[in-house]
C-alpha cells in the first residue's frame, strides 16, 4: 500500500496569526509523536514494548502486524490534530499548549476563559422622552375696571361778596346764580333782521343788538325765561356812540307783541334812566337821566348792568352799585329783553354776554 503524508502547510496558512503560535508550539516539541508523524516517519513501540503477550487476540481478526499499527496510528494523528486546531481556534489562542496540559481538560479551559472574562453590566437604555405637545392656553378674559365713584359730599360754597347796609340784595347768594346764559347755544334769544329798523343776531359767545337810525323807537330781543320777584345781571360792551346813544336791560316783559315792561338804560356818556314801557301808547318815564360815577363811559365801555324787582320795588345797579330805586306794581311777572337805541348816532350797537338770574324768595 502506497504511504499517504499528511500536509500541514496548508492548514497551518489557514489558521489565523495567534493560532499559528500554538500551532507552532505544538510542531516545535510539545508532542514528538505528533511531529514524528507529520514529518511521515513510523512510530514503533518502543524496545521491549510489544504487544502483551498475555493479551488476548482479536476476535474474528489475525494479530496485528506492522503494517496495520502503522497505519492505524495515521489515522489517529490525523484526527487527533484536526481536533487540537479547532480547539485552538475556539480558545481564540489566548493560551499555548503547555497551558492547556496544566490547567485541565478543554472544556474546563473554555468554561474558565469565559468566566474570566469581564462581565459588562446590563445599561438600560431609557426610552426617549415624550416630545411635549403645545397645550393650547384660554386667553382669559380682561379684568373689569372697577371705577370708584368719589363720595359726593357738600360742595364748598363759594362767599358772596360783602352787601353795604340798605342793599336791597341781602339773603341773595350772588356767587351762586340759579341761571346762566353765556350765549353759547343759539336761540335762547329772539332774533330780527330789518335794515330799516334794527339787527339782532346772535354769535358764538355773545349776542349784538344794532339800532339802525335814531328815531325813538326801540327794539328788544326777548329770552324764553320768565321770573317774577328776581334779580338779573349782563355784561354790556358798547360799540361807537356818543352822548345818549343807549343800551340796556328789560324785565317783566309782556302783552301779545311783547310790547310792555320796564327798562333799564344807561348812555354812552355815562347816564341811566328807568322807563315803563305800554302796548300801543308811548313809554312812560319813571327816572329821568341822572349820571352816575359807577357807569363807565364812552365807546369801547364796558359795564355789569344789573335788574332788582321785588313786588312793586324797581332798582337798577351799575358794576354792582346800587343806584336810584322807584316804585311801580303795574307788572309783576314777565320776560327779559336785551336791545340798543341810536339817538345821536345812526347804527349804534351793543353787545351783551353772560347774563344771570337769581329769583328771590318770597
Amino acid at each position: 500500500m502506497p504511504r499517504r503524508r499528511l500536509l500541514l502547510t496548508p492548514i497551518m496558512l489557514l489558521v489565523p496569526a495567534p493560532a499559528c503560535s500554538t500551532v507552532t508550539h505544538l510542531f516545535s516539541g510539545g508532542g514528538s509523536t505528533l511531529a514524528g508523524q507529520a514529518e511521515g516517519t513510523p512510530v514503533l513501540p518502543a524496545e521491549g514494548q510489544g504487544p502483551d503477550k498475555d493479551s488476548p487476540p482479536v476476535p474474528g481478526g489475525d494479530t496485528p502486524t506492522p503494517e496495520r499499527q502503522r497505519a492505524a496510528g495515521g489515522i489517529v494523528s490525523r484526527r487527533t490534530l484536526l481536533l487540537m486546531l479547532l480547539a485552538a481556534l475556539f480558545t481564540g489562542c489566548t493560551r499555548s499548549l503547555t497551558d492547556v496540559g496544566n490547567s485541565g481538560t478543554l472544556p474546563e479551559q473554555i468554561a474558565q476563559t469565559l468566566t474570566a472574562a469581564p462581565s459588562l453590566a446590563p445599561t438600560r437604555t431609557p426610552p426617549p422622552s415624550a416630545t411635549p405637545q403645545p397645550t393650547a392656553t384660554t386667553e382669559p378674559p380682561p379684568s373689569p375696571t372697577i371705577t370708584t365713584t368719589p363720595t359726593v359730599g357738600p360742595s364748598p360754597t363759594p362767599t358772596p361778596p360783602a352787601l353795604p347796609e340798605g342793599d336791597p340784595r341781602q339773603g341773595i347768594n350772588l356767587a351762586v346764580p340759579d341761571l346762566t346764559d353765556d350765549f353759547s347755544v343759539r336761540y335762547g334769544w329772539f332774533e330780527y333782521n330789518d335794515a330799516n329798523a334794527a339787527t339782532i343776531s346772535w354769535e358764538r359767545g355773545h349776542l349784538s343788538a344794532t339800532d339802525h337810525g335814531a328815531d325813538g323807537f326801540l327794539w328788544w330781543s326777548t329770552s324764553g325765561q320768565t321770573a317774577d320777584d328776581l334779580f338779573a345781571e349782563i355784561t354790556a360792551t358798547a360799540g361807537e356812540c356818543q352822548a345818549k346813544d343807549a343800551y340796556g336791560l328789560a324785565a317783566r316783559i309782556g302783552g301779545i307783541s311783547y310790547d310792555r315792561g320796564y327798562t333799564l338804560e344807561f348812555s354812552c356818556d355815562g347816564h341811566y334812566r328807568m322807563r315803563r314801557f305800554i302796548s300801543g301808547q308811548s313809554p312812560e318815564l319813571l327816572l329821568d337821566w341822572t349820571p352816575s360815577q359807577a357807569i363807565n363811559q364812552g365807546p369801547g365801555a364796558i359795564n355789569r348792568l344789573g335788574f332788582f324787582a321785588e313786588a312793586d320795588l324797581l332798582v337798577g345797579f351799575a358794576n354792582g352799585q346800587a343806584l336810584t330805586e322807584v316804585h311801580d306794581s303795574a307788572y309783576v311777572f314777565g320776560n327779559f329783553g336785551l336791545f340798543a337805541e341810536a339817538r345821536d348816532s345812526d347804527n349804534f350797537t351793543a353787545v351783551f354776554q353772560d347774563f344771570a338770574l337769581w329769583f328771590l324768595q318770597p
